[in-house]
């Protein structure tokens, strides 16, 4: 590593340490302290290798779609790519960041700029396709839950969700 970068590594490491002890000092209290020794251990543990699980699947989407389109582009790479996407997305307004991310680490990977903007698009509409399913089976799993709320609001639920899954679609 350079040794300019080696700078603003410790630069960024030391201004995230600044903000997390802000962040601490303003929301931590007693109560807080209280419930973080209630803390399951375990259940932590599961929730940090499911996110992980999640984030490797991500990676192994992305290269199986590359590989369809005849690129090679390997896990760790993919994963690093996937880690860089949501660092991007994380500090731009509305996660908008990541995906150019993706389209540039896909692009310096040996794919096409074109090819790499069609493996992300529709990465999101698979994502819009399994959201929109997902929403269908809860609805009607749920639907005893959606008539207790009065109908009208039900029916404007359905109403939301069949045109947002439509426009994720078409």
């Amino acid at each position: 590593m350079e040794k300019k970068q080696k700078k603003w590594l410790w630069i960024s490491l030391g201004f995230s340490a600044v903000v997390l002890v802000v962040v601490l000092y303003f929301t931590v209290d007693a109560e807080t302290i209280t419930y973080l020794k209630q803390l399951k251990i375990p259940f932590l543990i599961l929730a940090l290798c499911t996110h992980l699980a999640a984030l490797g699947f991500w990676a192994l989407r992305i290269k199986f779609m590359s590989r369809s389109l005849g690129y090679r582009v390997g896990f760790l790479y993919a994963l690093n790519l996937v880690f860089a996407n949501m660092l991007v997305a994380a500090i731009t307004p509305s996660q908008a960041g990541g995906e150019p991310v993706r389209i540039h680490e896909l692009y310096r990977a040996g794919v096409k700029i074109g090819d790499a903007t069609a493996i992300v698009i529709t990465e999101r509409v698979l994502d819009g396709i399994v959201l929109g399913v997902g929403g269908a089976f809860f609805m009607l799993v749920l639907g005893s839950e959606w008539q207790r709320i009065g109908s009208a609001f039900s029916y404007l639920m359905y109403i939301s969700w069949i045109i947002i899954t439509a426009f994720v679609i078409l």
